[in-house]
């Protein structure tokens, strides 16, 4: 008698589960993320896009990390993979000569010295220091094309269809968005770590009023300016084309005038992630095409998991006394900080003993905590007891901290939505960048004080941190910061499905959305201002005044010259009535 087989639980079960994940491979996207190693703050964001596509979305991920920084080996390291999730790292190192070029560049651009801690905004970016950039993308993006190796890396091996369905990468790196043009990638999505730039948004043609500040150089107002100021910025925004003029630059100098321009890859994408809020940015015009995902590096569900794990591992966590997080970023050196500021941020924190300072201050390459700080002094100032000088933190857990009261930050954007998504209060002090167009968000909500480096001293920081820790009831820094992370923390949609969600909706459609592009994009700015018509409209209705003007005073003239001479013959002849 025949007797069906006995199907087991446990193979069929396996069987499932190896299907499942067969099946999920299958509909893996193969993501190519590229991004320079010039500064960490935009690495890090697009190695983190890289962690949510393989954590959250199951895909198959590289990471092309283009090495330029090499002089100060900025991450991430040669031998370690653990700080992504990426299944792939590919780090392309220029040779000995580009290395050289580099090195000699990155020496000479004011974050080498303390240039960002002195110099005023205008002088950060000068047209010495985007001319350097230049040389540095030129190299760079030549390095890049030039190696054979990694083409046959990065190229489909098996067949003429591409390696990868999705590529994405910042707006202005030029060299990796020509790269995935070169390899045949359908899908692009550009990024951008810092918020909408005025020649970014130029290339998109969204239109960028007078109001509207550009991010190098925003001043606190924002975008309440009165006329001088608008004046003032609209010239600054003529002359903003310097990162316009770097890509042109590169493209014309490696592809010639026949491959695509930068606004047209940029055009070509069919999104823009933009790291930053919508309910933490300035109302300025936008596009469909931009998706905000500001806050997405953080874990929504980390204050409530790690916060606790933190305060026990981790000696820089608060205590139990009411604390102020220090921290000027990865690029602002504090040990290059000029020796009177310094002073007036020591004395300022020794004036509050009832707050504990934590301030990140790591130490010079080649010196130790002991070397740097003998006797419990500073480059000679006297360290306060309640200032402890740390050289790392985890800062989303300090600020999410409930000790935490305020966080004294040179603004940048990362930090920004950090303190904005914990609702702790900033005392901004801003050096260069984008972190000036920050500030001035922070003074627009309100959530924080702005103190410019130029102004700063002891009493000015003394006044602005009474505010900020004072109690809830007198403090409106402190309530707008907790509406401000109730919305941000309450929206809709979370960041991190944004990056997801948008990124599988673009390959879906092979990258096809340029239906949403504006049609400002493809006119000038007199067309897209509407001065093509209105500039010759205005030149008619002055010829037609001046010729209305001119024949009235035609006619006036004849009238009055008829009179006159109506006038004297009524003379002459009653002059020859009387003579008779």
């Amino acid at each position: 008698m025949f007797s069906p087989p006995i199907v087991r639980p446990l193979p069929l079960i396996t069987f499932i589960c190896l299907l499942l994940t067969l099946i999920d491979h299958q509909n893996a996207l193969r993501v190519l993320v590229s991004a320079p190693n010039l500064f960490h703050s935009h690495l890090h964001m697009h190695s983190a896009i890289a962690d949510v596509l393989v954590e959250e979305g199951g895909h198959d991920v590289t990471l092309l990390v283009s090495i330029w920084d090499v002089v100060s080996g900025n991450p991430p390291p040669v031998e370690k993979t653990n700080w992504t999730r990426a299944q792939r790292v590919i780090r392309h190192f220029p040779n000995d000569a580009d290395a050289q070029t580099l090195r000699q560049g990155i020496a000479k651009m004011p974050f080498a010295n303390n240039g960002i801690w002195t110099n005023d905004k205008d002088e950060v970016f000068t047209e010495r220091t985007l001319q350097l950039f230049t040389e540095l993308s030129l190299t760079a993006c030549s390095a890049l094309h030039r190696s054979s190796q990694l083409f046959s890396t990065l190229s489909n091996s098996s067949s003429s269809a591409p390696a990868f369905d999705v590529g994405i990468a910042e707006w202005f790196d030029f060299s990796s968005l020509a790269l995935f043009h070169r390899l045949g990638i359908p899908t692009t999505l550009i990024t951008s770590a810092l918020p909408l730039d005025s020649v970014l948004a130029r290339y998109l043609g969204i239109p960028m009023p007078a109001y509207v500040p550009i991010v190098n150089k925003a001043s606190p107002e924002g975008t309440k300016m009165d006329i001088w100021r608008r004046f003032m910025n609209y010239i600054d925004k003529r002359r903003n084309t310097q990162l316009e003029q770097i890509t042109n630059t590169v493209a014309n100098s490696m592809f010639g005038e026949n491959f695509p321009s930068p606004q047209e890859l940029a055009l070509r994408a069919s999104f823009l992630l933009l790291n930053t809020n919508e309910m933490l940015d300035l109302a300025r015009p936008t596009s469909n095409k931009i998706k905000h995902i500001g806050g997405f590096l953080l874990d929504s569900n980390y204050p409530k998991s790690a916060v606790a794990k933190s305060m026990a591992k981790d000696p820089s966590m608060p205590s139990s006394a009411p604390s102020v997080f220090v921290s000027f970023g990865s690029v602002a050196d504090p040990n290059k900080m000029p020796p009177q500021m310094l002073r007036a941020f020591l004395h300022t924190f020794a004036s509050f003993p009832e707050l504990d300072f934590v301030w990140r201050f790591p130490t010079q390459k080649g010196t130790d905590d002991e070397a740097r700080c003998p006797n419990g002094t500073l480059f000679g100032n006297k360290i306060p007891a309640n200032v402890r000088l740390v050289q790392w933190v985890d800062q989303h857990a300090i600020l999410a901290h409930p000790n935490t009261r305020a966080f004294v930050s040179h603004c940048g954007l990362n930090s920004l939505n950090e303190a904005a998504t914990a609702g702790v209060p900033l005392l901004c002090v801003p050096l260069f960048g984008d972190q000036n167009y920050n500030a001035a968000i922070v003074q627009h909500h309100q959530n924080g004080i702005v103190l410019l480096k130029k102004h700063l001293n002891k009493e000015r920081l003394q006044s602005a941190l009474r505010e900020l820790v004072a109690d809830e009831k007198a403090n409106r820094y402190l309530r707008n910061a907790k509406v401000i992370s109730r919305k941000i923390t309450r929206a809709p949609f979370r960041p991190r499905e944004i990056v997801r969600k948008f990124v599988e909706y673009s390959a879906e459609f092979g990258g096809q959305f340029s239906e949403m592009n504006l049609e400002g994009a493809k006119m000038g700015e007199w067309a897209q201002n509407g001065l093509d018509f209105l500039v010759p409209l205005a030149l008619s209705m002055a010829a037609f005044i001046l010729i209305s003007v001119s024949v009235i005073a035609m006619v006036i003239k004849k009238v009055i010259s008829r009179s006159q001479r109506l006038l004297l013959t009524v003379r002459r002849h009653d002059q020859k009535g009387k003579d008779d």
